[in-house]
C-alpha cells in the first residue's frame, strides 16, 4: 500500500435523495364553437342615414367569419334637431334586412320614426351582431380575462365558448384551455355540434384533466366520455374526466316525453336516475340542471324572446333584470326592482330611456359545468364539493323551483351532480358531488376519483426521469424506495391523502426490464353523514 501523508479523508455517499416534486395541473378543456361578438358601439360606422336605402358592411369581421344573421341589431341616432342624438333600436322585421356581409337599411324610417326629427339628416348607424369563427388554433391557452377577450372574443352569453371560459377562470387560479370544434360545414345559427368535428386528435396530445363539452347532444357527450376512459386507461397516461350537461328528459305521468311546464317531476326524476345509472362510469358526471342564468349587460335589442331562442342556446325562458330601473313613459312613471321578469311590456317601457340593461340571462346548464371544471384546477384534488358555493352563475331554472327533496334523492341515486339553490339571490352549491358510477362510496365521490389521478400524475411526472437512464439493480431499487417515500412525504404533508404505504418493490419475473411497485393509498373520504343520537 502506497504511503499516504497523515489527514483527514473525507468520503460523500448518497444514503438519501430529494427527487423533482413536480405537481400536475389538473387543467381544465372547454370544447365549443368560437363567435365573434361585436356590439353596437364597438365601431364607428362612415356610413350614414339620410332617409334612402343604405348598405353598410360589416366592420371587424375576421377572416372567413359566417354571420348569424339572427343575431343582427341596428341603431340608428338622430343626427340634427331637437332630438339629435335620440336613439331608435330598429325592428329587424320591418326596418333592415341583414345579409352575409352587410345590412341593408329600408327607406323612410323617419316616417316610422316621426318622432325623433334628424333621423333622415345624416343619422349615425350602430351596428350588433355575432359570426362563427373559423381562423381559429385548435387548441388554445389562456390565462386571464384578458386573454380570453384577445384569443377567443367577447364572454357575453351569446357566445358559448367565451362566457364557459369567463366562468371557469373565475372559479381557478390558473390557466383555462379551450379546444375549438371546426365544422366542415360551418353552422353559425347553432351553438350545437356533432363529436365528428371535435379534434379529438388534438385532444389527445394535450396535457388536460376535465372535458367540458358544450353541447347537449348524447351522443358528442358519449364520444367525449369514450376519450377519457381511453387515454385514462395505464398505457396512455393521461388521466382525465368529463363533466357533462344533458337536457332534462320530462316525461308525463305516463312517461311519456313532455314540456317542464306539463311534466311529472317524479317521473323525470327517475328517468334521470336511470340515464346517470345506465353510464355507471366514474369519469362522467351528469350536471343539473340544464338552464342556468349569468349575470351581464346586454343591449336591449338582444332581450327580445325572438332574439334569445336564435342564439342563447335555450328557448322560452325568461330574462330577469340585474337592477333596479325607474322609467317615465308618456309621463307615467314605472319603477322596476331588480329580479323581476323582462316581460316584453317591461323591456319596452325600459328601451324608451335605456340602450343596455343589466340583466340575468339564461344559458344552457353547460354554462355551469364549465364553473366546475375550474373548481377542478383551482382547488386542491382532495376538496369535495359537496355544498361548495359556485362563482359565476347567478340564478337556476328547474332545480328547487320545481323538484322536492325526494325528487332530488331519486335522481342522485343514479348518480348526478345537482346543483341547488335556497332562493334566487341565495348562493348556488352542489347537493352531493357525484359520478354516474354509484356502485361504490369510492367510485361515486368526485374527490376520491380527482384525488387518485392527481396522485398517478405527480409519481409518474417524478418518476419519469429514471425511465431509460438506470440499470435495474439493488442500488437502484433503494434509490427508487427513496424517491417513492420522498413522494409519500410529500402528498401527506400537503394534505392530499392520509398515507400511502409501499407494499411491494421488485424486477418483474418475466419482464425484466420492469419494475413493479404495490402502494396502498389512504385517501381522504368526505363528510357526508353525521348520526346522533339522543338518549334521555
Amino acid at each position: 500500500m502506497a504511503y499516504v501523508k497523515p489527514g483527514v479523508e473525507v468520503t460523500q455517499t448518497q444514503v438519501s435523495v430529494s427527487p423533482s416534486l413536480i405537481s400536475p395541473d389538473l387543467g381544465t378543456v372547454i370544447i365549443g364553437k368560437p363567435f365573434f361578438v361585436e356590439e353596437v358601439g364597438d365601431y364607428s360606422y362612415a356610413e350614414t342615414y339620410s332617409g334612402v336605402e343604405l348598405t353598410v358592411d360589416y366592420a371587424g369581421l375576421p377572416s372567413g367569419a359566417e354571420v348569424h344573421t339572427a343575431s343582427v341589431y341596428v341603431d340608428l341616432i338622430g343626427g340634427t334637431g331637437a332630438y339629435a342624438g335620440t336613439r331608435v333600436n330598429l325592428n329587424p322585421t320591418t326596418d333592415f334586412t341583414a345579409g352575409a356581409t352587410s345590412v341593408v337599411i329600408n327607406a323612410n324610417l323617419g316616417t316610422t320614426y316621426s318622432t325623433v326629427t334628424g333621423l333622415e339628416s345624416a343619422a349615425a348607424v350602430e351596428i350588433g351582431y355575432r359570426a362563427l369563427r373559423t381562423d381559429l388554433s385548435s387548441f388554445l391557452t389562456m390565462s386571464s380575462m384578458d386573454e380570453i377577450d384577445s384569443k377567443i372574443g367577447s364572454t357575453i352569453s351569446y357566445n358559448p365558448l367565451g362566457v364557459a371560459l369567463h366562468k371557469a377562470m373565475l372559479n381557478t387560479a390558473g390557466y383555462v384551455h379551450a379546444l375549438i370544434v371546426a365544422e366542415d360545414t360551418p353552422n353559425q345559427a347553432s351553438n350545437e355540434f356533432v363529436s365528428a368535428d371535435v379534434p379529438f386528435g388534438t385532444l389527445k396530445t394535450q396535457e388536460i384533466y376535465t372535458i367540458v363539452p358544450l353541447t347537449t347532444t348524447a351522443a358528442v357527450i358519449s364520444a367525449c366520455k369514450t376519450h377519457a376512459t381511453t387515454y385514462s386507461a395505464p398505457e396512455e397516461k393521461k388521466e382525465r374526466m368529463v363533466l357533462a350537461a344533458p337536457s332534462i328528459p320530462w316525461q308525463d305521468a305516463d312517461g311519456l316525453t313532455t314540456t317542464a311546464a306539463l311534466a311529472d317531476t317524479t317521473v323525470t326524476a327517475g328517468a334521470m336516475k336511470e340515464a346517470a345509472y345506465g353510464q355507471q362510469e366514474r369519469r362522467l358526471t351528469y350536471v343539473f340542471p340544464d338552464t342556468m342564468f349569468v349575470t351581464e349587460t346586454r343591449h336591449v335589442s338582444t332581450l327580445t324572446d325572438t332574439f334569445r331562442d336564435a342564439v342563447q342556446g335555450v328557448t322560452g325562458i325568461p330574462f330577469y333584470l340585474g337592477e333596479n330601473k325607474t322609467v317615465t313613459v308618456s309621463g307615467t312613471k314605472y319603477s322596476y326592482k331588480k329580479g323581476l321578469e323582462l316581460t316584453a311590456v317591461v323591456l319596452n317601457n325600459l328601451k324608451t330611456d335605456n340602450t343596455f340593461l343589466i340583466v340575468e340571462s339564461p344559458v344552457p346548464g353547460y354554462i355551469g359545468a364549465a364553473a366546475i371544471g375550474g373548481m377542478v384546477s383551482g382547488f386542491p384534488p382532495e376538496t369535495p364539493f359537496t355544498n361548495l358555493a359556485i362563482t359565476g352563475v347567478s340564478r337556476l331554472k328547474y332545480s328547487t323551483d320545481k323538484f322536492s327533496e325526494s325528487d332530488f334523492n331519486l335522481m342522485a341515486e343514479g348518480g348526478n351532480y345537482i346543483l341547488v339553490q335556497a332562493s334566487s339571490t341565495a348562493p348556488i352549491y352542489c347537493r352531493h358531488q357525484l359520478t354516474t358510477d354509484m356502485t361504490s362510496v369510492e367510485r361515486r365521490e368526485l374527490s376520491i376519483l380527482k384525488t387518485l389521478d392527481f396522485v398517478a400524475k405527480f409519481m409518474r411526472n417524478g418518476l419519469n426521469g429514471y425511465i431509460g437512464r438506470y440499470n435495474i439493480s439493488p442500488a437502484f431499487i433503494k434509490l427508487l424506495g427513496m424517491t417513492l417515500q420522498a413522494q409519500i412525504i410529500y402528498l401527506v404533508k400537503n394534505g392530499h391523502v392520509n398515507d400511502i404505504k409501499v407494499l411491494s418493490i421488485a424486477q418483474a419475473t418475466e419482464a425484466l426490464d420492469t419494475i413493479e411497485v404495490s402502494l396502498n393509498v389512504a385517501v381522504k373520504y368526505p363528510v357526508n353523514y353525521i348520526k346522533i343520537d339522543l338518549q334521555f
